[in-house]
């Protein structure tokens, strides 16, 4: 595994954990969730459900 395949492989796992964590905990449309969330989408490209359904593991 190069170095670069890594960095990739961890950035995508951090993204994951993120995007599951404001999934979970950001439900309630707040003001602070909103920024989270538009964040998440400026940061991958995806709003943080949609990076979810895309890259994430499907059980």
């Amino acid at each position: 595994m190069t170095p670069t395949r890594y960095f990739e492989l961890c950035q995508r796992h951090s993204r994951l954990v993120k995007a599951r964590k404001i999934v979970k905990y950001c439900k309630i449309n707040t003001v602070a969730n909103i920024k989270q969330k538009i964040l998440f989408k400026q940061e991958t490209g995806f709003m943080p459900q949609d990076y979810l359904d895309r890259f994430g593991k499907k059980s």
